[in-house]
């Protein structure tokens, strides 16, 4: 039997949903879930109620006792209602693969229990507020391909248990926020494809949970911050695709857990440092469309689980590629004065066979 309170909720989801047949008890429907005692909606997935509009209701932020709220690919559009930043109990918002427009709510620094937050695919026009920081209890942030814009508000070093920041394919300006530092936890750093600008803060060595970082395709300038060094942890670092310059950093030794490193299609100069050698787990290497001079190291012979080796339209850079490298399979010299070790097995490099001397 139904509750005063579960009454009292089933008639807020008929205001939010006209056209659905609810009747006084709605737990029992399968879009909704009620907590044990049939007293409130904790859970809702309203994809088969009836709708009579595309706009996310704004009698939704009444349910005061939600903690789940799934939208995800239901065909909702216009902007998010203000609304839903009441939702103080909410824990997990998916909004994605909707056609999703405007801001992100600035009342959503109310919801200081939420902990996953999905913007996906969407055609958000508008920008992160300032507020978001007072989403304290969240871990997860995905807003790829959802086209925000404006700056990363700084406050967004509040959010100190954040595990992953997914922003890639939006149109974000402005500098990466130097507050990203205090994101100890993170371990999943993702703003490639944006419009970005600045200097990569140094303040990004400090993300020593950091598994994954991807800049790549910004407008980032400056060198590479020599406090890389401290990201031991870290698998994958892309910063492809920036206007980065300078000499590549010693530091880069220090990623000694680094599986992929790709600097390509920036504008480093100078030598490729002897410390990629040590890096014995790197299985992808991408260094070309620079403008890097001298000679490979002989120590990336010791780099017996590289598989890809990309070191393209560095005109000045020269030395041999050597025989050693028996796991790798997709290779790219063209454009240097390179040429592979006499006896070589593996993949077309796109350069001549050393001459003996």
């Amino acid at each position: 039997m139904s509750t005063a309170a579960s009454a009292a909720d089933c008639a807020v989801l008929q205001r939010a949903f006209p056209l659905a047949v609810l009747g006084v008890d709605c737990c029992t429907h399968p879009d909704v879930h009620c907590d044990a005692a049939g007293a409130r909606i904790i859970g809702l997935t309203p994809s088969s109620l009836p709708r009579s509009s595309s706009a996310i209701p704004d009698p939704l932020g009444d349910l005061s006792a939600l903690e789940t709220l799934n939208l995800y690919y239901q065909g909702w559009a216009g902007p998010i209602p203000d609304s839903l930043g009441r939702l103080t109990s909410l824990r997990s918002l998916d909004l994605g693969f909707n056609q999703l427009s405007g801001s992100l709510p600035s009342s959503f620094g109310n919801l200081t229990n939420l902990v996953d937050l999905n913007l996906v695919s969407n055609w958000m026009d508008g920008t992160l507020p300032e507020s978001i920081g007072g989403m304290t209890s969240l871990q997860t942030l995905r807003l790829t391909g959802s086209q925000m814009t404006g700056p990363i508000p700084e406050s967004i070093g509040k959010l100190v248990n954040l595990r992953e920041i997914s922003f890639a394919y939006n149109r974000f300006t402005g500098p990466i926020p130097e507050s990203i530092g205090q994101l100890s936890k993170l371990t999943k750093l993702d703003l490639s494809g944006n419009a970005i600008t600045g200097t990569i803060p140094q303040s990004i060595g400090n993300l020593q949970a950091a598994q994954s970082i991807s800049l790549s395709y910004n407008q980032l300038q400056g060198e590479i911050p020599s406090t890389i060094a401290k990201l031991v942890g870290l698998q994958d670092l892309n910063l492809s695709g920036n206007t980065l310059t300078g000499a590549i950093t010693t530091a880069i030794g220090g990623l000694t857990g680094a599986s992929f490193i790709q600097l390509d299609t920036n504008q480093l100069t100078g030598p490729i440092p002897d410390v990629f050698g040590t890096l014995t787990k790197l299985n992808g290497l991408s260094l070309n469309d620079n403008n890097l001079t001298g000679t490979l190291p002989p120590s990336i012979a010791g780099l017996q689980q590289l598989t890809s080796l990309y070191i393209g339209n560095n005109r000045q850079l020269g030395g041999q590629i050597p025989s050693g490298l028996r796991s790798l399979q997709r290779c790219g010299a063209e454009g240097t004065a390179t040429c592979v070790a006499a006896g070589w097995n593996g993949p077309s490099c796109s350069v001549p066979v050393c001459s003996a001397s």
